[in-house]
């Protein structure tokens, strides 16, 4: 997301709200919010048809070695473990950002560092 396009949704957002909305900087964090945590809905066949924020799901970690993945039935956000995770304990659940067959753990570095603005450090990016 450029600079540009994030002025232009605060100029149409401060049209709309006039006094109430919020100032530039507190729109930037939120806008940085919700680009870093929405979620990708798509179709049977991965085609994008939409985003949307999950508010539970937002809080888990990454890791290219995940251990729970995400799928949609609808728009409904449903989370599945890949292997067995001691119940309530979040810490434990890890899904991945990206497409972690990606092999090569400099291409998924740079992914995770392009678009979710940090630099992997899990278990299989530190093993490579």
């Amino acid at each position: 997301k450029t600079m540009n396009n994030i002025l232009q949704h605060f100029r149409e957002l401060e049209e709309y709200f006039l006094e109430d909305g919020p100032t530039l900087e507190e729109f930037i964090i939120l806008y940085g919010r919700i680009v870093i945590n929405d979620f990708e809905l798509c179709d049977g066949q991965g085609q994008t048809y939409g985003f949307g924020i999950y508010l539970a799901p937002s809080i888990v970690d990454h890791a290219c070695q995940a251990t729970a993945w995400v799928e949609f039935q609808g728009r409904e956000l449903i989370m599945r473990a890949l292997e067995n995770i001691p119940k309530k304990d979040v810490n434990q659940v890890k899904i991945s950002y990206i497409d972690s067959s990606l092999e090569e753990a400099d291409v998924r570095r740079r992914k995770l560092l392009e678009n979710y603005y940090f630099l992997c450090d899990c278990v299989r990016c530190r093993d490579s």
